[in-house]
């Protein structure tokens, strides 16, 4: 499916979505102003026995979901084993099938894809600390830096390059903005959420990022500070939504998950494309059999400034 660039042409996106109005876009697109179709636990495989019905969702695997989904936003959920080996799964016991048990394996994953398709989109990689949910407490996420430098490298986008020489990211964020999306291809980036502890020690007691590998998501009291520049705001209905958006934020909401009908996933997902949000993950990102929702981005990527769907361009092959 191709579409055309004119100012008032409709794109229908999903067979019950939401007419996007089309308009050209002046000059090159920036990171923050495309819309990413992701998947949410995106190493997810249905358990055996589904204890609770959100768990009723499968996922093909990493490459898979790269590959031919175009997924561009992953999220791991990461844990740490007795013997200090992090792990990815959802919850230890009652939702624990996962494509990439290692966290190190995952990573490979990742970049052999990126490797092979060495111009892509930039990769969002949203890193989910759950030690509450299995595994022994992971007291500092600093060592998963030294593991995502040795296995992806040269392709890290990580705050001090988006901050470049301002004095914080939060300066470099209203001041020069996010990095143009054609100088972010064949990146990838990180972020991280994690309890309090977890992130004022990774943040130096909420100071800066600087030598940092991952962003780390801002609550709505923190969208102020030096190292705030992703949010993620699980409501695609909450109104922190456009004032994230206001701050230059990147921001990731959570659209579908398998208790919600398929007529609420579609109010869902338009509500997450009107809010502004930039990255959608969702359990659904292809087709399944037994449901009429998917998050049907496949075909088009979304372009605009601001919040909102209007006034935006459309590229197929983003």
């Amino acid at each position: 499916m191709a579409f055309g660039l004119a100012a008032g042409l409709f794109v229908l996106v999903g067979s019950a979505g939401a007419q996007l109005q089309i308009a050209p876009l002046d000059g090159e697109p920036n990171l923050d102003d495309v819309v990413v179709k992701g998947s949410h636990n995106s190493f997810h495989r249905h358990p055996f026995v589904a204890i609770h019905p959100r768990h009723r969702y499968d996922h093909e695997s990493l490459s898979v979901q790269l590959a031919e989904q175009r997924v561009r936003a992953l999220e791991l959920d990461v844990h740490r084993s007795l013997s200090g080996e992090y792990q990815i799964y959802h919850i230890l016991w009652i939702d624990g099938r996962t494509h990439c048990k290692r966290f190190s394996d995952c990573l490979r994953e990742i970049r052999e894809w990126s490797d092979a398709n060495p111009e892509h989109q930039p990769l969002q990689i949203w890193i989910e600390a759950k030690d509450y949910a299995g595994g022994a407490r992971i007291s500092s996420l600093r060592p998963l830096d030294s593991l995502l430098r040795v296995v992806l490298g040269d392709r890290l986008l990580t705050p001090d390059d988006v901050r470049g020489a301002s004095p914080s990211l939060r300066d470099a964020l209203l001041t020069e903005g996010w990095p143009t999306l054609q100088a972010a291809r064949g990146r990838v980036m990180f972020m991280l959420t994690a309890d309090e502890e977890q992130v004022a020690d990774y943040t130096s007691n909420y100071a800066h990022l600087k030598g940092r590998v991952m962003f780390v998501a801002a609550e709505s009291h923190q969208l102020h500070l030096p190292w705030a520049g992703v949010a993620k705001i699980n409501n695609p209905g909450d109104p922190l939504i456009a004032t994230a958006r206001a701050a230059g934020m990147l921001v990731t909401t959570t659209v579908c998950v398998p208790q919600l009908s398929d007529s609420d996933c579609y109010q869902a997902r338009d509500l997450a494309l009107m809010s502004g949000a930039q990255v959608l993950l969702d359990d659904y990102p292809h087709r399944v059999a037994g449901r009429d929702y998917h998050l049907d981005l496949d075909d088009v990527a979304i372009v605009r400034r601001g919040p909102g769907i209007t006034g935006s361009d459309a590229h197929p092959h983003l």
